[in-house]
């Protein structure tokens, strides 16, 4: 995707973690850090993602390396997520969003 990516690094940030479903799945990941999440915990952190919609996003962040899935080798077989050192550098940029977010809902809700 490197090749693709626009000049702004803005809009860079965006392409890759700045749509609805990728941000909430970082935001898990960071939230428990260092923990690993299986697919079944993220449905359940974002009941209201659709099992097309969360296995996308997992291999889009996965492939533009912002976070590592292994499978592993019991029965049933299971994918275990963790970020990588890339994605875990967006816990400053994530807390900052939810600082942001909820600022804006408190002055939003007083009008």
């Amino acid at each position: 995707m490197a090749n693709q990516l626009p000049s702004c690094p803005i809009a860079t940030a965006i392409i890759l973690v700045g749509d609805k479903w990728k941000i909430q799945i970082m935001r898990e990941l960071l939230r428990d850090r260092p923990a690993s999440k299986h697919y079944s915990d993220f449905k359940h952190a974002i009941p209201e993602i659709s099992d097309k919609m969360l296995s996308k996003s997992l291999k889009a962040l996965e492939s533009d390396h912002l976070l590592k899935r292994q499978i592993s080798t019991t029965t049933p077989l299971r994918s275990t997520y963790t970020l990588t050192p890339m994605g875990a550098d967006l816990t400053k940029v994530v807390a900052a969003l939810k600082t942001w977010g909820t600022k804006y809902k408190k002055e939003f809700e007083e009008k």
